[in-house]
């Protein structure tokens, strides 16, 4: 069974595997990946323990990665549970807003223009404040 990371962002690179493996006569679990851009054999821990979480470590650059764990008992049957997949994101977005800028003579027809660089899919809202101070509109989400 496969713990995590599954189907998430991680803000971090020093990745954790987790997996819990169960069979009468376990014998190794290796850690799969496509860690450096092809899907292959990564780790192998040869004395996992059985019924318990066990865990793999890596250190991983920003990306998205399928993963997954395969167990054999000393039979030599072996299993994979399913490829999951992450991603690593440590790189905040960078936003540029063009307009509005300076004083507006009016509250309706203001234009927002902005550009936003990230790798990951982002979502972006904005607030309007007076100059002196309180809020005209806030959290307003922007589509697309």
């Amino acid at each position: 069974v496969l713990s995590s990371p599954k189907g998430v962002y991680l803000n971090y690179t020093n990745v954790t595997f987790r997996y819990t493996p169960s069979d009468i006569d376990l014998g190794a679990c290796e850690l799969w990946g496509d860690f450096d851009g092809e899907f292959k054999l990564n780790q192998t821990d040869l004395s996992p323990i059985n019924y318990s979480e066990n865990t793999f470590n890596l250190t991983l650059s920003d990306g998205v990665y399928t993963w997954n764990i395969r167990c054999s008992d000393i039979e030599g049957h072996f299993a994979f549970d399913g490829n999951k997949i992450f991603y690593v994101d440590t790189i905040n977005p960078g936003v540029s807003i063009q307009s509005p800028v300076g004083k507006q003579t009016s509250r309706t027809g203001i234009p927002l223009q902005f550009l936003v660089n990230d790798a990951s899919p982002t979502s972006c809202w904005y607030n309007v404040e007076w100059a002196i101070g309180g809020i005209v509109k806030s959290n307003s989400s922007i589509a697309n």
